[in-house]
């Protein structure tokens, strides 16, 4: 009787829930630990890491990565700081926009952004470029901005970057109470460090969240990031 209850209350449900999560997720994960771990005849090793490891192009894609992720997060989470805070805790005009903005920049396909930018800045024929040459009679047919660059794979980023962080500051700087910066200011503490010390440090979570997201979200598996000459 009891199992009936059960399955009438949408045990079906959770089991088709848990085997589709079994089948999607943790197969895969799993098989991804085991060839990591063993080796051609299924014995336990560690010996695939120091192969990866030991190949130089694998240790420049580790480091752009790192390097490359660490700039987009520092610079999504300032922008979107400020863009949270004034939609929050000011009367700033537009914020409607600005939220359909964050959201757009969000579920737009990486490939579509992509193909934007390459649009407006590619080095032979994006648009912008093509109007700076001729606003400034600048010679040769490529430049003055280069999309495949490093700053470009930045450029192309942050856009998301900036809305990741934002979907994460936006509902913890709207809850604060109010009480507790006013408190501050009334205390003789000035607005910069009202905001740092008070504000932001009420929202260090959202802050952690949205850097760690932003960074694990940002790859690069192109040229290196810093060129010997």
């Amino acid at each position: 009787l009891g199992l009936a209850v059960w399955w009438q209350r949408g045990g079906a449900l959770l089991l088709a829930a848990v085997a589709i999560l079994a089948i999607l997720i943790i197969l895969p994960l799993f098989s991804l630990v085991y060839e990591a771990f063993t080796d051609n005849d299924g014995r336990l090793t560690l010996a695939n890491f120091a192969v990866s490891l030991s190949d130089r192009h694998n240790l420049e894609s580790i480091r752009n990565t790192v390097a490359l992720s660490l700039v987009v997060a520092i610079v999504s989470l300032f922008f979107s700081a400020l863009l949270s805070f004034g939609a929050t805790r000011t009367t700033m005009p537009m914020k409607g926009l600005l939220n359909a903005i964050v959201l757009v920049s969000v579920i737009s396909p990486g490939f579509l952004i992509a193909f934007a930018y390459v649009l407006l800045l590619g080095p032979n024929s994006g648009f912008i470029n093509i109007a700076l040459r001729a606003l400034f009679d600048l010679s040769g047919t490529s430049g003055p901005f280069d999309i495949y660059s490093t700053t470009g794979f930045v450029l192309l980023s942050i856009p998301m970057g900036v809305g990741i962080c934002t979907l994460q500051l936006t509902p913890a700087l709207s809850a604060i109470d109010s009480s507790m910066e006013e408190a501050s200011r009334m205390a003789g503490v000035g607005p910069v460090a009202t905001l740092f010390g008070v504000t932001f440090r009420l929202v260090t979570p959202a802050l952690l969240s949205g850097f760690i997201l932003t960074f694990t979200l940002t790859r690069w598996s192109g040229k290196p990031l810093l060129e010997k000459g």
